[in-house]
């Protein structure tokens, strides 16, 4: 568009813009005589958003496709997608008589509502004159109207060819907003790149460039497509236009992206400078997040710990927080299943033994050898039969296996000798619980309880003859004066052990809190039995919960979940070293001394099983589920709450 045209018009303000479809006669007649076509050809250079760049004569363009001579002679028909740039190197130019004619010609189509043929002609006017501004300027002003991405460029180009007529920061602006009011993010974006690309040195470019970076980056796990172009952007942006007020924003969108992208190299890097660039800003918090996130990818489990315990430490935010805790959660938990070598993926007990591990499941036993610093699978099915096994304890000499089908076993460590026990020696089929002290062996499962005297060899069998009613011992506690028995729907039960006195207690007259006990242990102030309960007061219910016992009041007090949504048994109860955990069917809880509950939350591989057991074995503590065996790193949780 010529210099004197755009006098002209401003003289005389017939000139048109968006809105004024009349027929400009005056304006026809300027370009007409100022812009006679030239002989010589149009030279042009075309950026595509990928990077690529290609020189020489301009030939065609359709506003979507364009041809391009290259300087060795070669001739390339290519798609030009919105961001690219098309730059006209000769500064004269001209437009063709014939272009002109196609504007007026879409002129007209618009005033008899024919817009298809106004949007034909202005694309055959630019094909004949690629340098023709008027003619990208109205494509662009009616594209717009039709809702369409494409039209950015199209106003780009007009005023790459006369800023003077055509000045865009207001229009690309304008634009932009009515992109985000209909909540376009990737429209809006695609308009500010291509302004900020286009006219570097404009006041507004450089807004322009973090604000594209910005829109595309509310969109970043759209589709790949976009988020190269919210990375080609960002890395825009920041190049270009560093000291920008968004720039530290954009910097931490930036390493997101690199995340989003699985480029965790990059995104740790852009993410370390960010916080060395911004130290207190208000993003900090979000970028150690993403950062162990990033450490994740790596496998640098240190970074990850280090970046999470960072957050736990400094931030108050309670969903950041949160997050922390669940990445370290990536780290501190491990699964193993039948790939890793279980005899089953579904695991009942678990008992730890120096080195090893002993894995009871539906399909027998596992040894977990844990010397080699990884799990070492070793199958000695034939001890099991390829039976469930449901319990075990340990001795320095022998493991005790109670099952489900034949009975107890022992074998003999040293020898590797298995001796059997069973309905023969008045024992159960079925073992849910052992427990045993210097004195004796205890055995508990579907109507009896038995007993064998470490000292004689021989068994006392307990029923409802002796005192002991028929009920489904289903866990056990040993203390030097009682044994407790937990069963299911019968409460807990208390043996005097000297005087052989039995004390059944009940919901309905101790407060125990419900009938069918899951798990039993001896604490360092008491006894505490997890329970649920299907049946309350006539109704049935899913609660669940856990009692500790108060031995001054010969009484238990009631601590309940109250979690209905899952299945009332999948609760469970250990004790270590000062610590009670608790196994939920939602998570692993660990109460501390001064009372305090920490969550664990399960991984996704376990997420929602089953839950039957939980044991706690120096750092780890083991949880049986329906899907495997997971065992958690306790010190990794440590590290992040005490922020080392």
């Amino acid at each position: 568009m010529g210099r004197m045209m755009a006098v002209e018009a401003a003289t005389t303000g017939r000139f048109r813009f968006p809105g004024a479809r009349g027929v400009c006669v005056v304006g026809i007649a300027i370009v007409v005589a100022f812009l006679a076509p030239r002989a010589d050809a149009i030279q042009a250079r075309v950026s595509l958003p990928n990077g690529d760049v290609y020189s020489g004569e301009w030939l065609r363009s359709d506003g979507s496709q364009f041809r391009i001579r290259l300087d060795d002679g070669q001739e390339l028909q290519l798609f030009l997608p919105a961001g690219g740039i098309v730059q006209f190197l000769d500064a004269e130019g001209g437009v063709a008589p014939e272009a002109t004619q196609r504007l007026r010609a879409a002129w007209e189509a618009l005033e008899l509502g024919l817009p298809d043929v106004a949007e034909s002609n202005l694309r055959e006017a630019i094909a004949l004159s690629p340098r023709f501004a008027a003619g990208h300027f109205e494509l662009a002003a009616l594209l717009e109207s039709r809702e369409s991405s494409e039209a950015s460029r199209h106003y780009v180009l007009a005023a790459q060819l006369d800023p003077v007529a055509y000045p865009i920061t207001d229009k690309i602006q304008e634009e932009a907003t009515e992109y985000l009011a209909q909540g376009d993010y990737v429209s809006a974006a695609i308009a500010l790149a291509a302004f900020a690309k286009a006219f570097p040195g404009d006041p507004y470019a450089s807004e322009a460039a973090h604000n594209a970076a910005r829109y595309f980056g509310e969109n970043i796990d759209a589709s790949p497509d976009v988020q190269m172009q919210a990375l080609e952007a960002y890395e825009y942006a920041m190049g270009t236009f560093p000291e920008h007020p968004f720039a530290e924003e954009n910097l931490f969108a930036l390493g997101r992206l690199y995340g989003s992208m699985e480029d965790h190299a990059r995104a740790q890097f852009t993410l370390a400078e960010f916080l060395s660039l911004y130290p207190g800003s208000p993003y900090e918090a979000r970028a150690h997040l993403a950062l162990g996130y990033a450490y994740l990818g790596m496998g640098d489990m240190d970074g990850v710990v280090r970046e999470a315990s960072w957050v736990m430490a400094q931030t108050m935010d309670e969903g950041l927080r949160g997050e922390a805790l669940a990445l370290s959660s990536e780290v501190a938990w491990s699964v193993y299943t039948m790939e890793d070598g279980l005899a089953h993926d579904t695991v009942f007990a678990v008992a730890p033994d120096g080195a090893d591990t002993w894995i009871g499941t539906v399909k027998g036993i596992t040894k977990f050898d844990l010397s080699y610093g990884a799990p070492l699978a070793l199958d000695i099915g034939n001890l099991a039969r390829e039976t469930i096994i449901r319990s075990f304890a340990v001795s320095p000499s022998n493991v005790w296996v109670g099952t489900s089908g034949i009975g107890l076993l022992r074998q003999n460590k040293a020898t590797g000798a298995v001796t059997e026990y069973g309905p023969m020696d008045g024992l159960p089929r079925g073992i849910d619980a052992i427990v045993m002290d210097d004195r004796d062996v205890w055995v508990g499962g579907v109507d009896k309880l038995a007993r064998y005297s470490r000292l004689d060899g021989r068994w006392t069998t307990f029923t409802e003859e002796e005192g002991f009613e028929g009920v489904h011992a289903n866990a056990l506690v040993l203390t030097p004066e009682s044994l407790w028995i937990g069963t299911k729907h019968k409460g807990v039960i208390r043996l005097d052990r000297d005087l052989m006195i039995w004390q059944t207690y009940t919901p309905r007259d101790s407060g125990l809190g419900g009938d069918s006990i899951t798990s039993m242990i001896a604490t360092d102030t008491g006894i505490v039995a997890t329970w649920y309960t299907t049946v309350s007061q006539g109704f049935r219910t899913n609660s669940q919960g856990y009692s500790t016992w108060n031995d001054a009041e010969q009484s238990w007090t009631a601590f309940p979940f109250g979690q209905d949504d899952i299945a009332p048994e999948d609760i469970h109860a250990a004790y270590a070293d000062g610590t009670l955990w608790v196994a939920t069917g939602e998570a692993l809880l660990m109460q501390q001394p001064d009372g305090k509950w920490g969550t664990y939350e399960y991984p996704i591989e376990v997420r929602g099983s089953r839950i039957h057991s939980v044991t706690p074995d120096g750092q780890y503590v083991w949880i049986g589920t329906d899907a495997g065996l997971a065992r958690v790193n306790t010190q990794m949780f440590e590290r992040v709450s005490d922020g080392e």
